[in-house]
């Protein structure tokens, strides 16, 4: 191969590796709704359909800019090294300046990743983004009550995270990695081993870390896959990674005894998506 032919192979290799590490959605229209219009529209809907819509918009582009490019995780053990590419926060739905992070079930944070060529993390996976984030958050916790999943509690939780963001940058707007903010929505073996008795078919949550580093929510399986509060959220990562630099799958790296101890604490997860 000559010289000039392999600078242009590497450099076609930069850029498609550049491009896949954006979120694949096109550009966000003028008219999309803002978060505050797309809120008043879906506020009062039942959850099958607001959770249509999310997907819609989503799909559609109607996100924050600076929520489209994925950040690089790099985490070394022994003599392995895994890279791979989480988005800056959680998904949210809107413009730039006015925008809402958006509490879904755990089915429709799936459909979004598997059309996003993109996957939903480990608990390990959770703590590594908090370890190496920019910007750490104060949990912002609501007392519990019946309110909780109800769409005016997700605006007002949403409303005091941007708030407190201000007192990071000038806007609520960052391209850098934050965590702290929300809980996850994560991949487990608790989907289906370990399940209660009355439920199921469960969402498996965990995060929402404290300033010192530990998490207020455990690993918990104990509502149902139809279920959001105003304290879930969706980081989505790229499901190609890297070990030494060798691309590989998310599920290949979770179905092995070794790899997957790189991102599991729970050792091998043979599934790694939620059924819908």
């Amino acid at each position: 191969m000559s010289k000039n032919l392999l600078l242009l192979f590497v450099f076609l290799f930069t850029i498609s590796d550049l491009f896949s590490q954006q979120l694949p959605i096109p550009p966000r229209l003028n008219s999309a709704l803002s978060g505050t219009d797309f809120s008043k529209f879906v506020e009062f809907l039942p959850l099958d359909e607001r959770e249509n819509l999310i997907f819609s918009n989503i799909l559609s582009g109607n996100m924050p800019d600076f929520l489209r490019t994925f950040s690089e995780i790099t985490i070394q053990e022994d003599s392995l090294e895994i890279r791979y590419f989480a988005l800056p926060d959680y998904l949210a739905i809107g413009s730039n300046d006015d925008f809402i992070t958006i509490p879904m079930s755990p089915i429709l944070a799936q459909k979004l990743a598997d059309s996003l060529n993109c996957v939903l993390p480990t608990k390990k996976m959770v703590d590594q983004i908090y370890k190496v984030a920019k910007f750490k958050l104060r949990p912002q916790p609501i007392p519990p009550s019946a309110e909780m999943t109800n769409y005016s509690i997700f605006i007002q939780h949403n409303d005091s995270i941007a708030a407190q963001k201000k007192s990071f940058f000038a806007s609520n707007q960052a391209s850098e990695l934050i965590a702290g903010s929300k809980k996850d929505i994560i991949i487990s073996n608790k989907i289906r081993t370990s399940l209660k008795s009355n439920v199921q078919h469960p969402v498996v949550i965990y995060g929402w870390h404290r300033l010192n580093g530990s998490a207020i929510q455990p690993v918990y399986n104990g509502h149902h896959n139809l279920y959001a509060d105003y304290s879930h959220a969706t980081r989505l990562v790229l499901k190609i990674m890297y070990i030494n630099n060798k691309p590989i799958n998310y599920s290949t790296v979770l179905k092995d005894s070794v790899l997957s101890k790189l991102i599991s604490d729970e050792g091998v997860i043979e599934f790694s998506k939620y059924d819908y």
